[in-house]
């Protein structure tokens, strides 16, 4: 059941949408809202927008370096361009698989889903960073609570290495800095 369908069969959510968006649920109308609040999420003028405008003191050490650590350990190949990521898709487990063979979790195929070819098998589109530390949970299935966590996985899964506390908390500090002005519509 895809979730339009689901959102006309509860009336609930066509009302609530109805009182958030004044129209109807429909697919045109849900694709809209989406669109909108998409764009509502480029917000300028973040503390790392200032660093990289000139301003040394928009960020402050412990940032400069977790922004150092993101680009010397690659993080920056797959979150690239204004938007820190969402223009490439990307396997979850490039380097280390993030679903074990033998787990009994249930294994998201992602991209494979829509594609049917095998190579797309386990592919996410890399998402955005913007704002990152305001859009808890992470991951693809909202599994993943905080950015410390999530950073400690993609370290692991993605580049195949364990990075430290320290180093955890400045990529965080880093990836805080992104948050932008949110505009007051």
């Amino acid at each position: 059941m895809d979730a339009l369908h689901y959102i006309g069969s509860d009336s609930s959510y066509n009302n609530a949408f109805y009182e958030s968006y004044a129209r109807s649920a429909t697919k045109e109308n849900v694709s809209h809202a989406i669109a909108e609040f998409e764009r509502s999420l480029l917000t300028p003028n973040g503390p790392f927008d200032r660093y990289l405008k000139g301003d040394s003191g928009a960020i402050d050490m412990p940032t400069k370096r977790g922004y150092q650590l993101f680009k010397s350990f690659g993080c920056a190949s797959c979150h690239q361009g204004v938007a820190v990521g969402g223009n490439v898709y990307e396997k979850l487990g490039v380097v280390i698989p993030y679903y074990e063979a033998d787990s009994t979790v249930k294994q998201d195929l992602g991209r494979y889903h829509l594609s049917g070819v095998d190579e797309d098998k386990f592919e996410f589109r890399v998402p955005s960073l913007r704002n990152v530390a305001r859009t808890a949970p992470y991951l693809h299935d909202g599994s993943i609570e905080t950015l410390e966590e999530v950073v400690m996985i993609m370290a692991k899964h993605q580049l195949g290495r364990v990075i430290t506390e320290k180093e955890v908390t400045e990529i965080v500090k880093f990836l805080h800095s992104l948050n932008g002005e949110l505009s007051a519509n």
